[in-house]
């Protein structure tokens, strides 16, 4: 078996649908479809019985990197392929091309592929530093490759690898997985790798369409902090936190008055108090 596709859905059944038939009209390569449905609501899974895929039902939403790790366990392709349920591959050599750029390039840890979000106005592309890292390259100048990290959406990952480093941290419910995901690639020695030839459209946040402002960047910000308490020195979170917290009280502040006539400044007021709120919870801990 070449790859192994892991799609993790949560009332996806708008989306899944255009999902499937990207990832099933794939030629030239060998490859297994598993499905983690976290306790979808809607008719996700009554739309996932008409396709050729293997269903793992979950009774609550695990969150991202733990059903991908629950379906990894299953997994018999020499890769694993993560595709989003708002996401679908162009053209019926994605995978095939994929898979090439792969063998070509055995050491790397991890593969993205270009995300074009689904209006077309903006690529998901690769970054060079990490959140809160950019302009301190001292951190991390001494890991392998230029990439820091790629987007989970559409990734590629030699299995072996995947299961030496435990695969995803769960602790992660949602945001900041990949990224801590390939900053342990890294450290463990595999570079990151871009395959910009593998096209993938991608809705963007489908499955948070019914979330609140605050909720959404709540879950963001605790993703973000998470990420930095795991990995960088306590005098630079405090730092980190400290600034953030202050930008995002001034922003708040004025996107409020802003908000008397405009909406999308409602929005952001309400953003920059989910920030500002995580930020301040954090700092009284520290």
């Amino acid at each position: 078996m070449d790859i192994t596709v892991i799609t993790v859905t949560y009332n996806s059944e708008k989306e899944i649908d255009d999902c499937a038939r990207s990832l099933l009209s794939q030629q030239d390569v060998n490859f297994e479809w598993l499905v983690v449905d976290n306790a979808s609501q809607d008719n996700t899974l009554e739309n996932l019985a008409s396709y050729d895929c293997q269903l793992i039902k979950s009774r609550e939403n695990l969150g991202f990197g733990k059903a991908n790790n629950l379906a990894a366990k299953k997994a018999k392709g020499r890769y694993i392929y993560l595709l989003n349920p708002d996401a679908q591959l162009q053209g019926d050599d994605a995978l095939a091309q994929l898979l090439k750029y792969a063998r070509t390039n055995p050491d790397l840890g991890a593969i993205g592929t270009r995300v074009v979000r689904g209006d077309g106005r903006k690529d998901s592309v690769p970054s060079a530093y990490y959140p809160g890292a950019k302009g301190d390259h001292s951190m991390f100048e001494q890991l392998p490759g230029d990439i820091a990290w790629v987007i989970g959406a559409s990734m590629l990952l030699p299995r072996e690898i995947f299961q030496t480093i435990q695969g995803f941290d769960e602790d992660f419910f949602l945001y900041g997985e990949e990224t801590d995901l390939c900053l342990r690639l890294r450290k463990a020695g595999h570079g990151i790798g871009y395959c910009d030839n593998v096209v993938v459209n991608h809705i963007q946040g489908a499955s948070e369409c019914c979330s609140d402002v605050y909720s959404l960047w709540e879950r963001k910000e605790k993703g973000l902090h998470l990420f930095w308490h795991k990995h960088f020195l306590p005098e630079k979170n405090r730092a980190l936190i400290k600034e953030r917290m202050h930008q995002a009280r001034r922003r708040r502040f004025s996107h409020r008055l802003k908000g008397l006539v405009c909406k999308r400044s409602r929005e952001k007021a309400e953003r920059y108090r989910a920030v500002y709120d995580v930020c301040q919870e954090d700092w009284k801990r520290m």
